[in-house]
């Protein structure tokens, strides 16, 4: 890619010129015409730093993600990624393994002084350092984050658990698996809880079956899980989970919904859509990126948390009276 200096010498200007052409300067209406014809040209991306440094002004957005793949969080930055470039910003991501890296990843954005830094990371309770969360806005995104000058956007995850046990019990359930990983934390806790506390509510028989992946014969164990009770429904917390659910089932010569409902206690569209015969507790993606856009223009914005909403997809199917009096 040519570099500013060749632009400049291309443009028979300076490379002061150069930038006070691209970033909105003070300057004559045929060299800056002239100046942007030549960068069209070459296709030439200017930093984005360089209209912070010099007028003060910044388009560039951080954002912190969990290091940890994730399907929900392709779809997610995808998306967000879009929005913002509708809205003339650049959005820069990085990469967070755990709540020391995730500061590291503040401080960097910090010097580079970001318009804004949205975190999708879990900063697991430790407060962020003052001297950034003063001078520049935080959004928090799925994580609640309690500190002053730190905003936070969090969809209603036990609402979220408690859609998709209506769900199921609307239609008759009441022996139901719900598959997670050990020691989930945070919003998938919070998700559980809600289904949980509405499953309760009616005294039904669901079981909660958390799958340790380091053990060799995890597949093993819940196999004989699934075979041995009378479960009419499975709901599972992911897609990997979902994933390891169907192979499972096909192993089981169990059919969707035939033999079993299944249910995805939440996703994306793009996740599970494909998927025909999956239903699923939409994550209010289009919400929740429309809200984070509106408070990058205004920080003063107030945010509110989007609700979850149900697709069936024929995963779920209703019991028959004759299951219903059997007890299922």
């Amino acid at each position: 890619m040519i570099s500013i200096r060749q632009l400049a010498s291309e443009c028979g200007v300076s490379v002061a010129t150069i930038n006070r052409a691209i970033h909105g300067g003070i300057i004559k209406k045929e060299t800056r015409e002239k100046v942007l014809a030549i960068v069209k040209k070459h296709n030439y991306v200017p930093s984005p730093i360089v209209k912070e440094t010099i007028y003060g002004k910044s388009d560039v957005v951080g954002l912190i993600a969990p290091i940890a793949a994730s399907h929900f969080y392709v779809d997610f930055l995808d998306s967000l990624k879009n929005r913002l470039t509708q809205e003339g910003l650049e959005l820069y991501i990085t990469p967070a393994a755990d709540t020391e890296s995730t500061l590291k990843s503040l401080e960097s954005f910090a010097s580079r002084r970001a318009k804004a830094i949205l975190l999708l990371s879990s900063t697991d309770g430790r407060k962020l350092p003052a001297s950034i969360v003063e001078n520049i806005p935080i959004l928090s995104i799925n994580h609640p984050v309690r500190q002053k000058h730190v905003q936070s956007l969090v969809p209603s995850f036990r609402q979220c658990g408690a859609i998709a046990a209506r769900h199921l019990l609307d239609r008759g359930h009441r022996r139901v698996l719900y598959l997670r990983y050990c020691n989930e934390k945070g919003y998938n806790q919070v998700r559980y809880d809600g289904f949980a506390d509405e499953m309760k509510e009616i005294n039904s028989g669901f079981v909660s079956h958390q799958i340790d992946i380091m053990q060799s014969d995890w597949d093993q164990q819940l196999c004989e899980v699934i075979r041995n009770t009378p479960f009419t429904a499975v709901v599972i917390s992911t897609l990997r989970l979902l994933e390891l659910l169907l192979v499972l089932l096909e192993r089981l010569r169990l059919s969707i919904p035939h033999d079993i409902s299944v249910l995805s206690a939440g996703g994306t569209p793009r996740m599970l859509s494909p998927l025909r015969n999956i239903s699923y507790v939409a994550y209010p993606m289009e919400k929740v990126v429309d809200q984070v856009a509106r408070w990058l223009n205004d920080s003063s914005y107030r945010l509110s948390a989007p609700r979850f909403v149900l697709n069936n997809q024929n995963s779920v199917r209703d019991l028959t009276v004759s299951e219903l009096e059997s007890g299922a």
